[in-house]
């Protein structure tokens, strides 16, 4: 199939072999790289893909969504693998998800949801999110003020991921300076660069918004929005894989450093803030 969606060629499955054979068109021979489980999902409406930059309530969301009855496929999508977290204790997800990597582009894992269930993602390539903005599925997009972002992927690396190198050096160090180290290794720039491609081709969610309840951006295009708003107060606060009980005293000074304001107005993070959180500037 073409990015247009246009059918070149077919093929067929064998399930003795658990492969597909070729059918029309052009010759080929495919082996499945995963399946999903069979849907159980009580809800026959369309499947949902939730795309967020990092730390901008994923799970928050995800957890709206089992509310209402929606089914998690329990699969973390990047734009050209997934981490597969099925039957994985929700306390252990992201401690060492390379573990379980799969190599599958995100728009043909979109592809196989089927009515009622949802995907989570972090997608930063405009071809993938416009490929699954183009299926028959709900696409909701999520961004996130970027300093309150980075202090909290600053807290949620140092206390639920394994440590690379980089990371061991500045968990090694203690206060501002450990912030101030994980700021130069932190991916600052692709989180800015998903942050404008979602902003500027998608409609959105803002993080802010949705702590609040307030998904009114997305009501036009998605049915369930109200339902959604009604039962985001009741999860928010709810312990998911990635929720963390934060000391405010020990971070919050972090931001006001004057070092880490520079080094925020000169990176772009200042514009970029001013730009879609004016009443946080």
């Amino acid at each position: 199939m073409t990015e247009d969606m246009k059918v070149t060629s077919t093929v067929k499955f064998v399930p003795t072999a658990k492969s597909f054979i070729p059918g029309s068109g052009s010759q080929h021979f495919l082996h499945p790289v995963f399946e999903l489980d069979d849907s159980e999902a009580g809800l026959k409406v369309p499947s949902v893909f939730v795309n967020t930059v990092p730390k901008a309530g994923t799970y928050l969301f995800a957890s709206a969504l089992e509310k209402i009855g929606y089914k998690n496929t329990n699969l973390h999508i990047m734009d050209q693998f997934l981490h597969d977290n099925r039957g994985v204790p929700a306390a252990d997800i992201h401690f060492d998800p390379t573990t379980r990597q799969v190599n599958c582009p995100a728009r043909a894992a979109a592809a196989l949801m089927q009515d009622g269930e949802f995907m989570v993602g972090h997608l930063g390539e405009y071809k993938e999110v416009k490929a699954i903005h183009n299926l028959p599925i709900h696409l909701v997009n999520i961004i996130r003020e970027p300093r309150s972002l980075l202090l909290s992927y600053f807290i949620f690396k140092k206390k639920k991921v394994k440590s690379s190198p980089e990371d061991a050096l500045w968990k090694s160090m203690s206060g501002v300076d450990a912030f101030k180290a994980f700021l130069i290794s932190a991916p600052l720039h692709q989180i800015m660069k998903q942050t404008r491609m979602i902003s500027n081709n998608f409609s959105f969610l803002r993080y802010e918004d949705v702590r609040k309840g307030d998904v009114s951006a997305i009501t036009d295009n998605f049915p369930f929005a109200s339902h959604i708003q009604d039962c985001l107060p009741t999860v928010i606060g709810t312990e998911t894989s990635t929720y963390i009980v934060r000391d405010s005293n020990e971070t919050e000074d972090f931001l006001s450093d004057p070092w880490v304001k520079k080094y925020f107005e000169e990176t772009g993070v200042m514009d970029l803030s001013r730009e879609y959180w004016p009443e946080m500037n």
